[in-house]
Parts: structure tokens; sequence; C-alpha cells
């Protein structure tokens, strides 16, 4: 976790550009979130209703988790930065959670939900620990939820693409792209600066442009998916 001043030597026309990026990614999230609530109005099937409103959720949390932690990065105080990283942070994992449940319960009920509980454990230390100066157990949480909640629908998608053809396997296949478009936004932006190919300005807006795809192309894939109609 970096600090708030950690982000102070980006500054001028490239801060700027960091932060509009940001804003369209967030606001983008935020209509997707939208237009598949305007969907579920349209299905009729109640299991693929409730489907729907996790994935909704997953995009609308998205988005206000990115939200916070673009005020923690460019505006906040070093105060706030325990208080802003956690919401933040936790806010992401709460929509994949709910993504992740929403497959489970509504599509593949053989993991037996425990990726989702697995999320749901660690959405709560992810809240609590950092306030009882614990943040390091947060962290290591964090990394456990969002693993636990995109490694199981990864596979769970990757079991429907092999045993399926046609339509179902085609979608299957476009939320597969869609999670591997996320996991390359997460750490390719990092290790491209790190191996100094990326500058922090472009490390900062590849991981916000393929991030935006990502979640694009997952919700895409699901609400296009023959299992969500």
């Amino acid at each position: 976790m970096l600090l708030v001043t950690d982000y102070d030597d980006i500054q001028g026309i490239n801060r700027l550009i960091i932060i509009v990026f940001s804003i369209g990614m967030i606001l983008g999230s935020f209509i997707i979130s939208i237009l598949i609530l305007n969907k579920i109005r349209k299905t009729e099937i109640k299991s693929s209703r409730y489907f729907l409103v996790g994935v909704s959720l997953f995009a609308f949390l998205f988005g206000v988790g990115r939200l916070i932690l673009l005020y923690h990065d460019y505006f906040a105080d070093n105060s706030l930065d325990t208080i802003l990283w956690t919401l933040g942070s936790g806010i992401t994992l709460v929509g994949l959670t709910c993504l992740t449940f929403a497959i489970e319960k509504f599509i593949f009920q053989k993991t037996k939900m425990i990726a989702s509980v697995i999320g749901i454990i660690c959405i709560v230390i992810v809240f609590v620990f950092p306030f009882i100066g614990q943040i390091g157990i947060a962290k290591i949480f964090l990394y456990v939820g969002n693993g636990a909640v995109i490694v199981v629908p990864f596979f769970i998608y990757l079991y429907i693409a092999k045993i399926s053809t046609g339509a179902l396997r085609l979608q299957a296949g476009i939320i597969l792209t869609g999670m591997i478009v996320m996991l390359i936004a997460n750490l390719g932006g990092n290790v491209l600066f790190t191996i100094h190919v990326l500058d922090r300005l472009g490390s900062q807006l590849f991981g916000i442009i393929i991030a935006f795809l990502g979640v694009v192309i997952l919700s895409y894939g699901f609400v296009k998916s023959p299992n969500a109609r």
C-alpha cells in the first residue's frame, strides 16, 4: 500500500491526465451497472434476474472502490490513508464477492459457495483489522480474498468452456478473456513500471484503461451468457 504522499511525484499535466482517465473509468463502470439494471427489468426468469443483480453490483462497487482510491491517491491527507485504503480496497472486494456469489448460486453450484464464504470472511477482516493496528494482516487477507473470488470463477468458466459447445462456449471464452484482462490490468502496470518499460504516467494509464476494458468484457460476457438470460 502506498501512502497518500507517495503519489505527489506525479504533478502537472500527468496528474490531470490520470485523474481524468480514472473518472472516465469510474463513470463507465456506473453506466455499465445501470445498463445491466435496465436489462433486469426486461428479464422474466427469476434466477437470471438475481444473477444480473450480482453482475450489476460488481460493476457499481468496482466504480465506487476506484473512486475512493482515486481520492486516496490524489486528494486526501496522509491522516486519511488507512480509512480510505480500507474502504476502497474492501468495497472492491465486496463487488467481486457479489459476482462470485451470483456465479456459485445461479451458474455452478458444485463449488458449494466455498469462494463466496472465503470472500465474506476476508471482507470482515479487511474492514476490521486496520482499525486495531493490524493493517498487515488486512493486506494479506485482501490478497487471499481477491484470489479466491477470482481464481474459482476462472476455473468454473474454464470448465464450462471445456464441456460446452456453440454459444455457451463462446460466452465462457469471453468471460475468461475478461478475467485475464483484469489480471493483466492489476499486475501489468506495476511490472512494466518496475522493469522501466513504462514511466509512472504510462503504468497508471495502462492499469486504468486495461482494467476498464476488463470490466466491459466481463459484463458483456455475463449479460450475454445463455445462463443469464
